[in-house]
């Protein structure tokens, strides 16, 4: 259904300096690039760059596993990735992508474009969500991962709180053209850090502002366009150290911004139907993604990876297969530590489900549970009791009638 817009009246909105209803990374120095084809049974990656961060961490154990695996990651955007399964056979790739050794240190190969076809398209969105060619080619299966959340970031200095999705859209819609499109403090679209049509991260913002006006798109995002979340990152930090950070803001994935607290943080975002603004962590201190895993912060969705597949319905690169499987299926104790400490959310730590672009929710039990030991390595802390019996087994050592199910030292629901 077409939304007609109508312009805010901004007295009465609650758009900034309000109160929610919760309250820079250095870059490595790259080794010399080898031959990517030399590398041990190498696993092409392309499309998203919110990713990296987790990528890297599972890149890091996959070296060192028998037999290694050597993810070869290409930080292009999201659509990128699933263009790259639009075609069969899938896109080849060329460059110099990032790969890790088993200390976490990255450096790059030197892909061959004639030969580096790519296995598994990373997409942030669906694929329906990204500009045409879309749809994957048939024989390619889209596998879901870890949740992971978008936000409106500004910098740490700065004294606004929260925004509303109606404020957004005339932010970022029309980037202070007239004094009636116009939202302070944000009034200057030179101070709009953004990414591009080709970039999950604006794709999901764009799809929550449509909300207000259905012609809200990407593509036609106001602002300084970026090509990665660490670029949208050097942009807030060059205006704050210009003393502009009042007028800051930009689009970044919560992973990135878990991993640079000492500069930017979110905003609480007020979504349609909400009364007051939600930061995707229970208050600004935290790292528990309490209300994205029950539904009150709205920007999030699952990891896409799009991968072509075989008549069994698993990869037809085995070794893409086990990183799909990592990541999409009950993930291993170690991943769990890996997605709470890099701003991501495994499924089974959730508790709501949706099925489309920032679309409606439904109330979501995972068959094997992971909340206990989730919070427990993102926040250091719970208050879950212990069990030591194999996962999914009812166990005698939970006492609590409601959690009698022993998942990854924890016991739960289910």
């Amino acid at each position: 259904m077409r939304i007609r817009m109508r312009f805010p009246d901004f007295r009465a909105m609650q758009v900034v300096a309000g109160v929610g209803c919760a309250m820079a990374a250095a870059i490595p120095s790259l080794a010399q690039a080898a031959d990517c084809s030399t590398l041990t049974h190498p696993v092409y990656i392309a499309g998203s760059t919110a990713v990296k961060p987790f990528l890297a961490a599972i890149a890091k154990s996959l070296i060192a596993a028998n037999p290694p695996i050597t993810v070869i990651y290409s930080s292009q955007g999201s659509c990128v990735g699933v263009t790259y399964m639009t075609a069969s056979p899938a896109g080849t790739i060329g460059g110099t992508p990032s790969i890790w050794d088993s200390t976490g240190t990255e450096s790059t190969c030197t892909a061959d474009v004639a030969g580096n076809q790519v296995d598994i398209g990373v997409s942030d969105v669906y694929p329906s969500t990204c500009p045409s060619p879309n749809a994957p080619a048939n024989g390619v299966k889209d596998f879901h991962g870890p949740i992971q959340s978008m936000t409106f970031a500004v910098p740490l200095g700065s004294q606004q709180q929260q925004i509303s999705v109606e404020a957004a859209y005339m932010v970022f819609g029309f980037g202070a053209d007239t004094a009636a499109h116009t939202v302070a403090p944000w009034n200057d679209a030179t101070a709009l850090e953004v990414r591009s049509a080709s970039s999950g991260t604006q794709q999901m913002i764009s799809a929550a502002l449509a909300q207000v006006g259905s012609g809200f798109v990407a593509a036609k995002v106001k602002g300084v366009s970026n090509a990665s979340g660490g670029a949208v990152l050097t942009g807030l930090t060059a205006l704050a150290n210009a003393n502009n950070q009042e007028k800051a803001i930009g689009f970044l994935a919560m992973d990135v911004v878990d991993s640079n607290r000492a500069s930017v943080r979110p905003l609480a975002f007020q979504f349609v139907g909400q009364s007051c603004g939600y930061t995707p962590d229970s208050d600004p201190t935290k790292w528990d993604k309490q209300n994205v895993r029950d539904g009150h912060y709205a920007i999030w969705g699952p990891l896409h990876m799009l991968t072509p597949v075989g008549s069994d319905g698993k990869a037809t690169n085995p070794d893409a297969q086990t990183i799909i499987s990592l990541l999409s299926g009950a993930p291993t104790v170690d991943l769990i530590a890996v997605e709470a400490t890099k701003g991501v959310v495994p499924d089974c730590a959730m508790r709501v489900s949706r099925t489309s672009e920032v679309g409606a929710m439904a109330s979501y039990m995972p068959p094997h549970s992971c909340e206990c030991k989730f919070l427990a390595d993102a926040t250091g802390a719970t208050s879950c009791q212990v069990c030591t019996t194999a996962n999914g087994t009812t166990s005698s050592e939970c006492t609590d009638p409601a959690k009698k199910v022993c998942n990854y030292g924890y016991c739960e629901v289910q």
